[in-house]
């Protein structure tokens, strides 16, 4: 039996942020977008829906490209990160520049680290993905954490 485990933030909805802006937020809080093999995962352009991530080498400037087209596409931006030189992480998905979701599902932090079954540490997410942001002046409106098994 697994864990399912996420957190959806909404953003202040009368302030405009662009997608690409609320991912270096967090890159500057100290997530990374390269995984292991420094590579980048991220939903392609063109994707529907489909969820067929891509594992490539690709510039900062190159991913900046494809996350601000699909934006002006109004297309589902998704991204893996990870923390620093760890290999917990994360699955972003942005609906908008005001509503996104997040998968705690990469190596997923959690407090009895024994039980694969135990509960998430949700105060280490919230320090180093809400706290980041607030810090970063993002007016979160409200953010809830779920998790099933």
């Amino acid at each position: 039996m697994s864990v399912e485990a996420s957190i959806d933030i909404k953003l202040n909805e009368n302030i405009d942020y662009r997608i690409m802006d609320i991912i270096e937020a967090l890159i500057k809080g100290g997530w990374t977008l390269k995984n292991g093999q420094n590579e980048v995962s991220y939903l392609p352009i063109g994707d529907e829906d489909h969820f067929d991530w891509l594992e490539k080498s690709i510039t900062h400037d190159e991913l900046r490209r494809i996350i601000e087209e699909k934006e002006n596409l109004n297309e589902v931006v998704g991204i893996k990160m990870y923390w620093r030189d760890t290999n917990i992480g994360i699955t972003l998905l942005i609906h908008s520049y005001k509503e996104f979701s997040i998968s705690l599902s990469i190596n997923r932090k959690k407090i009895n680290v024994e039980d694969a079954r135990s509960v998430t540490d949700i105060n280490w997410y919230v320090q180093t993905i809400i706290e980041t942001l607030k810090k970063q002046k993002y007016q979160i409106e409200r953010f809830t954490f779920e998790e099933c098994q």
